[in-house]
């Protein structure tokens, strides 16, 4: 296994090379959740699933985190090694990638898995079908998160550029996106960047299959169903879709007011901070001063509505935004076409009856 961990002593471009194969199969993946579940910590799972999302209110959440099983259990369990729990998972050698999941820290891992389980068949880009055997990029197994001199820092990691370098290594030709009633992925920076890479990749000639991904329990919620299984509207505070049928309207998605979605945890459902968006929605910063929603969204959540700095690498992603995904060399509108691919992604999603991908 030593070939393809994170060595300080190699070179960034040695070790970005090994950053795809530190992937794990969806079987091992629910291995793991189940071994965290009902065997290493079953009552530290409940107490988890019982915690309160904020310290302002003590309700208890009913589910279990991204977030909670890191600290519950990947850190514990892994610390020392020097390796994240898919290549402690490898009894022989390293898996290389061949689905990137893109996915937020908060979302419900139950809804997860029971994703992931439903997309078991979905016919992959790079070949064959989803199934237990298919390797994945899931970036708290995949990453070290031990914080410790065995092995690499989690900034040392995304230093290296992780995600994006799974999403251009030459075997990934999927990605998914998870998208949980708990959480929205696009109120998180770094699946905002990671699906703009993979547009961008297509554009260039690299075709990735971009495959959403939705939650029973969010689609139970948020969308409405005509006689016919089509899906009409997201009801809510989210989207409303007016209809394109005999009424002569035009799809059209508009944002209505903030949703019940937060960017960190911790931050209280009720403060309703995040926006949806269409595609050239501005955040009203003063009188003279506007700015992408996509960009106000992503910097309030980075701080945690100021509740504590950015990160360094964090900050160094965002500044980099409005020049890596520009329209044009010299522009510096890469927000603003960044949240146009958002929407446009999340527009075609809904229509497509969430079955069909964007590319």
């Amino acid at each position: 296994m030593k070939n393809v961990q994170y060595e300080k002593v190699k070179s960034k471009e040695e070790n970005q090379s090994k950053v795809p194969y530190w992937g794990m199969t969806l079987k091992q993946l629910r291995t793991y959740v189940d071994y965290c579940k009902k065997i290493s910590g079953p009552r530290l799972w409940t107490e988890k699933k019982n915690s309160p999302e904020n310290k302002n209110d003590l309700t208890p959440k009913d589910y279990v985190s991204l977030t909670d099983i890191k600290d519950a259990f990947i850190q514990p369990q892994t610390r020392g090694t020097g390796m994240g729990v898919a290549l402690n998972m490898q009894p022989n050698r390293a898996k290389q990638t061949e689905v990137m999941i893109s996915h937020c820290w908060k979302e419900d891992m139950d809804q997860v898995l029971e994703m992931l389980e439903r997309a078991k068949g979905t016919t992959l880009n790079g070949g064959g079908k989803f199934g237990d055997n298919t390797v994945i990029w899931f970036c708290a197994f995949a990453q070290y998160q031990g914080e410790d001199d065995a092995g690499p820092k989690v900034q040392d990691q995304l230093d290296l550029d992780s995600f994006e370098q799974v999403i251009i290594s030459q075997r990934v030709k999927d990605m998914f996106v998870l998208q949980t009633l708990t959480a929205d992925p696009y109120s998180r920076m770094w699946c905002a960047v990671e699906l703009g890479v993979a547009l961008t990749q297509n554009k260039n000639g690299k075709k990735i299959k971009i495959h959403p991904l939705f939650a029973r329990e969010w689609l139970d919620e948020y969308i409405y169903y005509d006689t016919v299984n089509n899906p009409r509207m997201w009801v809510g505070n989210t989207y409303v879709r007016q209809q394109s049928n005999t009424q002569g309207q035009t799809p059209k998605f508009r944002r209505q007011g903030a949703t019940k979605f937060t960017t960190v945890q911790g931050i209280s459902k009720d403060q309703k901070k995040y926006y949806l968006m269409t595609k050239d929605e501005k955040f009203v910063k003063n009188a003279q001063e506007t700015e992408p929603m996509l960009k106000h969204n992503i910097a309030e959540g980075l701080t945690g509505y100021g509740a504590y700095p950015v990160r360094d690498t964090d900050q160094k992603v965002f500044n980099k935004i409005d020049t890596k995904f520009a329209s044009t060399s010299g522009s510096n509108d890469g927000w603003e076409v960044l949240q146009e691919m958002i929407v446009k992604f999340q527009t075609d999603s809904a229509i497509s009856q969430f079955e069909n991908y964007y590319e």
